[in-house]
């Protein structure tokens, strides 16, 4: 009995001590927010290629808000141009061109 009593204790111990916690690092990642025309040229360059809008769309009109008063006016004009006309291929590659002009 006291043999078993010891033996429980024993393993629990072990368990308990494998059960602690570790110190591992953990590091932040940097992610870049800033609205990049990059981005935004490269979506719209595959709406100008495609004449198809998709979910390359998404996000879209705030990067737009968010780029220099001077850049955003204009395309926020087109934008709204081009998700009323993205059943129209043509019309969506014409509008993507004069976006890209505009970045």
């Amino acid at each position: 009995m006291r043999a078993t009593t010891n033996l429980c204790l024993l393993f629990g111990m072990i368990v308990l001590a494998g059960c602690g916690s570790s110190t591992r690092p953990t590091t932040a990642t940097a992610v870049n927010t800033e609205p990049s025309s990059d981005d935004l040229k490269s979506r719209l360059e595959i709406f100008a290629q495609t004449g198809m809008v998709g979910s390359g769309a998404a996000g879209m009109k705030v990067a737009i808000q968010e780029l220099a008063a001077e850049k955003s006016g204009p395309l926020l004009k087109h934008y709204d141009e081009l998700m009323q006309s993205s059943r129209n291929p043509a019309k969506v590659k014409e509008i993507a061109k004069k976006m890209i002009d505009s970045l």
